[in-house]
């Protein structure tokens, strides 16, 4: 029996070995995630580099918080479309620039930590357990095709969003449109794509072709690479590919979007920290939009962990919503948009053989020590980020699989949430659909399943 307990001693990983584990694990993930921050920064409306210059302290923070070791957070398409249709992106920016834009964000990352710190401080976060499966299913498609709406016009012109504005209005498409008031933002968003693939004609030949090489690999061709590879490799596989492409065919000079030199004082180890600048008067309007955030970004984290628990792993939900609302905080301390729990960067996680937590700080320390060398993603192309967003929602478009199997007033629900979610916007969706829900509930309807 010696004999044994010597051999289960010896066969326990040593601290070094854990450590050394997780340290591989977290430059892993970011390694595979670079390119998703980019283009989830961009989605969110922000500029690209943004999503690597300033998310570090915030995936750090959530590291050192979380119980659960294989919870990873970051910039999510999810969150980023959220973000961007809560605030009106294109036409705050429009009115008052880039630079107010990203103090709005961080407003807003402010708002969404103090929503969740008060949501796990009540108990009220057990809310969003108990969102309605229908609702939840709902407002995921919505939101896939809100994501759809935003990308495409990247994917499939040089000039992205500026030239398909200029020509629909130069064909007679944006006078023809009704004066949408302020509360369906979607609808024209919704227009907007309706006439991007009723136009194939009027697309960009090269963003076209690189859109439709990214998304065939990134949906046909992971079945082709070796078993060994970690989970994500194809998106870093397909970027590299395409900014060697962009490079040898001079795509930026050809008129071309790419991501850019990021700029020196962008690259600092710690961002500058925000705070006198943010536009405070703007916090009535996005006090509903920033507790329904809060919850629905925290159904995220519920999925992710609902998923470890067949490994055993328990969580607590209360320290996990406010973990969330302290990464958050820390985002829109250091100019950030909202964060949470990410589905793909957590499986890698796992995958890749995380002993622990530190494996998400090690994430967000390499995102902020790795910055000095991002400049070899200058020339990659703004289509092929805005295509791997796509990659990632096409499939939920197209065969929403919880949406299909619903039956009666479930069906009802699901497939109203989302509609309204994409043509109004996500916040009046999410509202709709738990009226709804507790409307036909009420009325003696069979009550809908909770998430």
């Amino acid at each position: 029996s010696c004999a044994t307990m010597s051999d289960d001693k010896s066969k326990k990983p040593s601290l070094a070995a854990d450590l050394l584990q997780d340290l591989q694990s977290g430059i892993a993930i970011t390694c595979v995630s670079v390119p998703s921050a980019i283009a989830y920064a961009e989605l969110a409306g922000l500029p690209g580099v943004n999503g690597l210059t300033r998310v570090g302290p915030a995936l750090v923070m959530h590291g050192m918080g979380t119980g659960v070791k294989w919870l990873a957070s970051g910039t999510t398409s999810l969150t980023a479309a959220a973000t961007a249709v809560d605030l009106e992106a294109d036409a705050y920016t429009e009115k008052h620039g880039m630079d107010a834009y990203v103090q709005l964000c961080c407003l807003y990352s402010l708002m969404v930590a103090i929503a969740s710190l008060l949501l796990a401080a009540t108990g009220l976060g057990a809310l969003a357990k108990r969102i309605p499966k229908p609702v939840v299913a709902g407002f995921k498609w919505g939101a896939a095709l809100v994501i759809l709406a935003a990308q495409s016009p990247t994917c499939l012109f040089f000039k992205g969003k500026k030239e398909v504005a200029d020509l629909m209005a130069a064909s007679g498409a944006t006078a023809a449109l009704p004066a949408f008031p302020g509360f369906m933002s979607g609808a024209s968003a919704m227009a907007r794509l309706a006439w991007i693939y009723s136009h194939p004609v009027a697309w960009g030949l090269m963003p076209a072709i690189f859109t439709l090489c990214v998304m065939a690999f990134l949906i046909e061709g992971k079945k082709y690479l070796p078993k060994g590879l970690p989970s994500g490799s194809e998106v870093l596989i397909v970027t590299a590919v395409s900014t060697a492409a962009s490079h040898y065919l001079t795509y930026a000079e050809l008129g071309g979007n790419v991501v850019g030199a990021i700029p020196a004082a962008a690259t600092k180890l710690v961002p500058d920290l925000f705070w006198a600048e943010l536009p405070w008067d703007e916090v009535p309007r996005l006090i509903v939009p920033a507790l329904i955030f809060a919850m629905v970004n925290f159904t995220a984290t519920i999925a992710i962990c609902g998923g470890f628990e067949v490994d055993g792993l328990k969580w607590d939900a209360s320290r996990e919503l406010a973990n969330q609302g302290l990464a958050n905080a820390v985002a829109g301390l250091t100019g950030c948009q909202p964060v949470g729990g990410s589905l793909t960067r957590s499986l890698l996680t796992k995958l890749s053989g995380a002993s622990s937590s530190r494996a998400a700080i090690v994430n967000g320390v390499s995102m902020m020590v790795l910055l000095p060398y991002m400049g070899i993603i200058s020339q990659t192309p703004k289509c092929v980020l805005a295509a791997i967003v796509v990659a990632s929602v096409i499939r939920e478009i197209v065969w929403p699989k919880a949406l299909i199997p619903l039956k009666g007033i479930d069906r009802v629900i699901g497939w109203t949430t989302g509609v309204v979610t994409a043509v109004f916007n996500p916040t009046v969706g999410i509202i709709t659909g738990c009226v709804l829900a507790g409307a036909t509930s009420a009325l003696g309807f069979a009550k809908p399943k909770s998430a």
